[in-house]
């Protein structure tokens, strides 16, 4: 499936949504608690907020898990996904900054996403953590997608 370079790509998104789910979680609280001193509260108001930290706390647990696995990694390797993988940053562009080919960095792609799998392997999340844990999530579903033939990605997750 590729994982490693699912989470690699939605890093960002991940990121994004967590800090957007600490907003909400502090507007509802500060909404609870005016709820709560004016009409006495409620325990539902109370739920949806413990849903929401749950949710953050997940988006939190995959950034760390990314981070922590990136800076195991040599210092070349890590810079060079944070390029290609989180600024966007053509290998064209790459290769003609530090004048070699095209292939070269591919190369030097392709070796450093496998080192960071093995640093996700060695850490303990493999292919099935992930799936069990964060394949229903939408960036999942998206990037897998943009990443294998449509009728593939029908057969892992139905008709999407």
């Amino acid at each position: 499936m590729n994982y490693e370079l699912i989470m690699l790509k939605s890093l960002k998104q991940i990121k994004r949504a967590a800090d957007g789910l600490k907003k909400r979680i502090r507007i509802k609280a500060e909404s609870s608690y005016c709820t709560l001193n004016v009409k006495g509260g409620t325990i539902g108001q109370i739920e949806e907020i413990a849903v929401l930290i749950e949710k953050r706390n997940e988006y939190e647990e995959i950034c760390q898990v990314v981070v922590g696995a990136l800076k195991s990694l040599p210092r070349s390797y890590c810079v060079l996904l944070r390029k290609v993988y989180f600024n966007n940053v053509p290998c064209c562009k790459i290769a003609e900054k530090y004048n070699t080919s095209r292939s070269t960095v591919y190369r030097r792609v392709f070796q450093a996403r496998e080192a960071f799998k093995d640093a996700l392997l060695n850490g303990g999340y493999d292919e099935r953590w992930f799936m069990e844990n964060y394949g229903k999530l939408g960036f999942v579903r998206q990037n897998y997608i943009l990443t294998v033939p449509k009728s593939q990605a029908d057969r892992e997750f139905g008709s999407v």
